[in-house]
Order: structure tokens, then sequence, then C-alpha cells
């Protein structure tokens, strides 16, 4: 299957993620998004080629673990699983209007998880940048400004309209580009679009708001309710922020006490790394870890070998080891390449 027919698929059913099988063999699964953020020709690539790996949700988890996978692992969607075997999907909006099942999380307003400050993107902005704000803030709708003012809201969707109306274009004039510009690493399908402004594609008029006092299971309702990732946080009568899905589930994942694990370096001190790069390979590996949850039914350990090799230059090449010892198991895993 190439990108531009799933593209095409997952705009009309108006989908965010799909599941990605091999027969009946479970691959994982893409995010709408991420076929919008590669760098690779869309018209050609593989839909094998962006599929990841995914942590499966048992079928008895309750909502409050479901937040903590979906927060820990940067997913909007976790399949289901009864035996190893897919039964279905939960999505983040599904879970987050349950928050008003939990009595801690009540009272809690959008001031009170910190939403991020970033109040939109004015309508001359590139959809380029905007593509990369859905990405970092973890939503698929970003507020839309004029003159400083909320005037509409820019989809995921409305921005995957445009693709797949280029895409057909060009098979039907011969791949003919509809600009003529070209971004490092992107194909000029792409590269079109991503220059065009905003207000080329979002829905203006003024989009779903609440204000920074307002209950935070009212926001994840009206999310729930609209289909929506995103609402505009308003103070005073101005645009003050972004309350995200992933701000909610953030809240939800505090409640949930569960298995540990216990994570040990080794070989850290004699690696050549700066103090922040070393700080920041920790704080990926421990992140990452949380995915392996679903391999054990209790507590493990990892154990992380690192070991540096030099072969003249100043190129060094890494070996990386993994153990895994958990409740009747032991995985075992090594890699290793030049940096």
């Amino acid at each position: 299957e190439t990108l531009g027919r799933l593209i095409a698929m997952m705009n009309s059913q108006n989908k965010r993620n799909a599941l990605v099988f091999d027969g009946k063999v479970f691959l994982g699964t893409i995010r709408k998004l991420d076929l919008l953020i590669t760098h690779e020709p869309i018209a050609e690539m593989k839909v094998a080629n962006i599929v990841k790996a995914t942590t499966l949700l048992d079928e008895n988890a309750d909502a409050i673990e479901a937040a903590y996978i979906m927060f820990n692992v940067s997913a909007n969607m976790l399949p289901v699983q009864r035996d190893g075997k897919i039964i279905g999907v939960v999505q983040v909006i599904d879970i987050i209007k349950l928050i008003s099942d939990y009595d801690e999380l009540k009272n809690m307003t959008a001031e009170d998880v910190s939403y991020n400050k970033t109040v939109g993107v004015d309508e001359d902005e590139r959809i380029g940048v905007v593509l990369h704000m859905m990405h970092d803030l973890h939503t698929y709708n970003i507020p839309l400004l004029s003159g400083g003012k909320l005037a509409g809201m820019i989809s995921i969707s409305d921005i995957l309209s445009k693709y797949s109306s280029q895409l057909s274009d060009s098979r039907q004039h011969g791949n003919k580009q509809t600009k003529d510009v070209k971004s490092k690493g992107h194909d000029s399908e792409r590269s079109g679009i991503e220059d065009l402004p905003v207000r080329n594609f979002a829905a203006m008029g003024v989009p779903e708001s609440i204000d920074y006092n307002s209950k935070l299971h009212n926001a994840a309702q009206l999310m729930n309710k609209r289909n929506i990732m995103s609402l505009a946080v308003m103070k005073n009568g101005a645009i003050s922020g972004i309350l995200t899905a992933n701000d909610v589930l953030r809240a939800m994942a505090s409640l949930y006490i569960g298995p540990k694990f216990n994570i040990k370096f080794a070989g850290l001190n004699k690696v050549k790394l700066a103090p922040d790069k070393l700080e920041y390979m920790q704080h990926i590996i421990s992140h990452e870890a949380e995915k392996l949850r679903h391999y054990f039914d209790g507590d493990f350990d990892l154990e992380v070998r690192i070991k540096a090799y030099t072969k003249g230059g100043n190129r060094e090449k890494y070996a990386v080891s993994m153990k895994m010892d958990g409740p009747g198991k032991i995985i075992e895993s090594e890699e290793a390449d030049w940096d």
C-alpha cells in the first residue's frame, strides 16, 4: 500500500490512526500526522516504511492505566488485545471523557494543568510550521489568528484534504508541480503545499474555546463531543493558550499506580559524550522502557550496557546491549553502529 492511497482513505473516513497488518499479523500503527512529517516522496513511499511498533492495551485495563500508557508513549490511540490478538482500539477522546469519574480530578481546571501558552498561528504562517507545531504539542488542531485575534482553527484533516487533492492533480497532469518550490529533504509534491499560508487550509469562524478557569472534565467532554484534540483557552477576553487532549491525559496519568521497572546503566562513564547528551540518552531510554511493559506480567529490571570503539579519526562506534529480566522471562538485544 502507498501513502498516497492511505492519506485519501484516512481523510475520507476522518481517522487519526491506521492499524497495519501483514495478513493476520499485527505490525503496528500509523498516525495521520506522521504521514505529513515524513520526508520521503509520498506518492511512491510504502506504508510499511513508516509503521511504528505500538504498545498494546490489555482488555482489562482501566481508564487511568490507558491514560498513563498513552501519555508515556505519546499515542492518541492504543490497540486493545486479548491473549495477544487485537480485538479493538481505544482512542484518546474515549479516555479523557472519563475524567469526571475520578473525584481527585473533578475540581481541576485548565489553569491547574499548565496548558500550553502557545496562542496559535497567524493566518500568514507557512503550513509546514504548523505541522511541526502539531507534532510537538501532540495535537491535531491549532487556533488561527488574524490581526492577533482568534479567527478560526486549522486541523490535520484540513491539511490532508489539500495534500490528497494535490496528489490526485499531480497524477492526472503527469506529476506536474503545483508550485516550483523545493525544500531540502522534501519531495516536490509536498514542498509546494508546505510553503502555502495557513489561511489556505483553515476553517474560518470562531473555534471551540474555554475559559482558563473552566473545569477540566467539562473541557474533556467538549473535546469528545466535537471530536477535536485541543481547545483555545481564553483569559480576560483574549486567547491565552491551548489545552490539548494530551494535557488531560497527563492529569489522569498522575493517578496511576502500577508495576515499576528498574533501569541500570553500565559503561556511561567510559563513553565520550557531553553531559547533556548522556542525560538526553537516559531520558529516552527511560521513556521508551514503558513500551516494554506488555512483554511482562509484573515488574522487570532493565540493564543497558554501552561501549564505544574508536578506529582512527574522530568517529566512534557504539555498541548497546540490553537485558530485560522479568517474571519467567529474559529478553536480550544488541545493536552497534557508527556515530
